[in-house]
């Protein structure tokens, strides 16, 4: 339910923002690869088990939605695959080690600010739904990159970031995105 709520105030807020429009829209895919793992991250949650450091690897198409100049609102849809390995230290000395994929679609709500020509920042919410049918949670993330563009229309970037897929006990990771964008000037 309350991820029905957020998909809808997500949409919303793209139809707003898309009449509102003062800059360009850009279209991007992408593709990163980096690692995570699964911990506590803001709590003292209790853990039977322990997570190792895994894979991570994600495919995205993104939309830009300018906002001015030199800002934008930053949404899509973007399909994150994380392989770790969990160990279940519940029944001792019987240690029980499993190797695991979570595969995701995260919706990504950011804003970003261009800086001078080549540089951007990012930074803002994340809708995480896992296709495993574990729960769905809420996150945050922040990013900065490289940019550049040839006739101000087709362009190349790099994106590192940093996500936190729950507050709880979540996904923390990190990676590198690199992708192609397409921007559609405005008269």
């Amino acid at each position: 339910l309350c991820m029905n709520k957020l998909l809808t105030l997500l949409f919303l807020l793209i139809s707003v923002f898309a009449n509102a429009q003062k800059g360009t829209n850009t279209f991007t895919i992408s593709y990163g690869q980096g690692n995570g793992q699964i911990k506590p991250i803001l709590s003292v949650a209790k853990m039977s088990g322990q997570y190792a450091k895994g894979d991570v690897s994600l495919f995205g198409f993104n939309y830009l939605i300018g906002t001015g100049k030199r800002n934008a609102i930053e949404t899509g849809i973007i399909i994150q695959k994380h392989d770790f390995v969990y160990s279940d230290f519940s029944n001792p000395p019987n240690t029980i080690v499993t190797n695991n994929t979570n595969t995701s679609v995260i919706l990504p709500l950011k804003l970003r600010f261009n800086i001078l020509k080549y540089f951007f920042i990012s930074g803002g919410m994340l809708a995480d739904i896992s296709l495993s049918g574990e729960a769905h949670n809420l996150g945050l993330g922040i990013g900065a990159g490289v940019q550049c563009y040839y006739k101000n229309k087709y362009g190349i970037f790099v994106y590192p970031q940093a996500n936190i897929h729950t507050i709880g006990i979540g996904l923390a990771e990190s990676h590198v995105t690199t992708g192609l964008a397409y921007r559609i000037l405005k008269n």
